[in-house]
Parts: C-alpha cells; structure tokens; sequence
C-alpha cells in the first residue's frame, strides 16, 4: 500500500494522486500508521518523502521514487514497503 501510494503521488491523474494524498495525509492517521508500523516504517518519515515528492510534481518525483528505491539495498525493506 506504501508503495502504492507513492507511485501514485507521481501520477498527472488527480484523482490517484488526491487519493493518496488524502490516504497518507499528515502521518498520523490510523490507517497509514498503521501500515507504517507493520512494514516497520516511520509514519512521519514516509509522509515528509511524500510531501517532499509532491512539491517535485510528478515527473521529477518519478525519478526521485526510482533513485530513492535504487539506493535502498535492504532486502527487508524493500518488502516491507510493499505493504
């Protein structure tokens, strides 16, 4: 679902982007948070890498996602965002 969202925060539709917009709000709604914990993420951390990528807009927070992805070599994490 994290994964998701943030691929769809990289979309020119409006509605999917609104949607996760709406979904990961502030960081600190219980269905995010939930999520978060559960992939062993950090609810405010993964909102600021989402707020960070809307001001990008939504070609340049495509490639910005695909580098953060690219650095991250966990194997752990990369599942558990995913979640």
């Amino acid at each position: 679902m994290i994964r998701r969202a943030l691929r769809d925060l990289c979309e020119r539709d409006d509605t999917l982007r609104d949607d996760a917009i709406a979904w990961i709000g502030d960081g600190k709604g219980k269905d995010f948070v939930e999520v978060c914990i559960a992939a062993d993420l950090d609810a405010g951390s993964v909102a600021k890498l989402a707020h960070r990528m809307l001001a990008l807009g939504p070609d340049r927070a495509r490639l910005y996602l695909t580098r953060v992805m690219e650095v991250t070599t966990d194997d752990r994490h990369n599942r558990s965002i995913d979640q």
